[in-house]
């Protein structure tokens, strides 16, 4: 199908209002993404006025992780009315609903933080230009190749100081994602987008959002009145240090929650810095509490275990010096079981040895050594015995001399 410059391929989505196709420029032959006002709202005001509303508000924003708005087309008075569209970058590396909607995945905190911290960025650029994202959720998180993330789909963006596009009394948003103040009509601010965003958060985390009722109105209303469950009850891996963290961000009345999205992320980040160092600390007492208990095999593993936390960590020098220590002092009792465990096998096999041959030379006294024989007397040898008597005959006739002289003297006194 042509439209306009444009050859549509493949539907990549299809919303409530509108309708996105993979296309190819018939002259560049480049793939955009384009998004078509479905024709029968064409007609209808407010319909009209939101996507053309979204296309303006997105161009006017010009930052690394919001999907970049090309052009927008409308033909006068509306005569045909399937050349309402605009065009976009095209995102080859899917949405985060899709990525989240494959079996048991649950994105290990690193890759969720990154995703957070590039979707944060963007909605706090788009606050400082006093516009509101409200409808931030899995599907308008768009990636690349390389994996960076990207804001999409600011079809429901309100700019500060204008009216609504939306019936009086209307809810507007996801039921699954929204902020509770957005749900219950009340005035908004870019901490609404921050709850929607922390709800992302605990679904990319857990691998299912906080709230999921039998209905989209019973979900709405558990956003207004029911709290968050921990993230950590229903993922064990989950540090306590984040639950406090995404129940700040959670919070029904928004000036409870973070200034902004950039410190709900560095929150996050902080709490699971935390979390390490309080693992990597628990595994070094665990490791000395091994040592005392001469359980080296537990003691190693224990170290092991704060080695990897470590790497987790911001490279403190206390940090890395306390656990040099005690891997010194491990290496220690590791030597000296080693020694030990020798002696233990060399007495091992001198018992055997006598078992077998009580008699068994033993010339380096090893046995007496190991305390399994006790010393002999040693008979001197033929030039050893000859030696030793005629030291002591030498010595008896100087001692007899002496003796004879001294006993003269006395006898010849006047």
């Amino acid at each position: 199908m042509q439209l306009g410059n444009y050859t549509l391929g493949k539907e990549l989505g299809r919303g409530g209002y509108a309708t996105v196709y993979l296309a190819t420029h018939r002259n560049l032959h480049n793939q955009i993404a384009l998004k078509q006002l479905h024709p029968h709202l064409v007609q209808d005001t407010t319909a009209r006025a939101r996507f053309i509303q979204e296309a303006q508000l997105a161009a006017s924003l010009d930052h690394p992780h919001i999907v970049q708005i090309f052009d927008l087309h409308v033909t006068p008075n509306y005569e045909q009315p399937q050349d309402i569209y605009l065009t976009s970058a095209y995102l080859d590396g899917g949405s985060l609903k899709t990525r989240l909607a494959e079996p048991n995945t649950i994105l290990n905190s690193g890759e969720a933080l990154e995703i957070l911290n590039n979707i944060a960025d963007a909605l706090d650029h788009a606050h400082a230009h006093d516009l509101i994202h409200r409808d931030v959720k899995p599907s308008n998180i768009l990636f690349d190749l390389a994996g960076s993330a990207y804001l999409a789909d600011f079809g429901l963006v309100q700019a500060a100081n204008t009216p609504r596009l939306t019936k009086v009394g209307g809810v507007v948003g996801s039921p699954t994602y929204i902020a509770p103040e957005q749900a219950s009509g009340q005035s908004l601010d870019g901490r609404t987008d921050q709850y929607s965003l922390a709800v992302v958060a605990f679904e990319m985390l857990v691998g299912a959002p906080p709230f999921s009722g039998a209905s989209a109105t019973s979900t709405t209303l558990m956003h207004v009145t029911d709290a968050p469950p921990a993230a950590s009850s229903r993922n064990a891996t989950i540090p306590t240090e984040v639950d406090a963290v995404l129940n700040r961000a959670l919070a029904k009345q928004s000036a409870e929650r973070y200034a902004n999205c950039a410190a709900f992320v560095a929150a996050l980040k902080a709490a699971y810095a935390d979390s390490a160092l309080r693992e990597y600390r628990q595994s070094l007492a665990a490791c000395e509490t091994a040592m005392a208990e001469g359980a080296l095999e537990t003691a190693t593993e224990q170290l092991e275990t704060a080695e990897q936390r470590l790497l987790a960590l911001p490279q403190q020098s206390i940090n890395v010096q306390a656990l040099a220590q005690i891997r010194q002092r491990l290496q220690q009792h590791i030597d000296y079981a080693a020694i030990q465990a020798n002696w233990q096998q060399a007495q091992s096999h001198a018992e055997n040895t006598l078992a077998l041959a009580p008699d068994y030379p033993d010339p380096q006294r090893t046995f007496a050594l190991l305390g399994l024989r006790k010393p002999q007397r040693e008979w001197p040898s033929g030039a050893e015995l000859y030696r030793q008597i005629s030291m002591g005959a030498l010595l008896g006739a100087v001692a007899c001399g002496l003796f004879l002289y001294f006993a003269f003297r006395l006898i010849t006194l006047p």
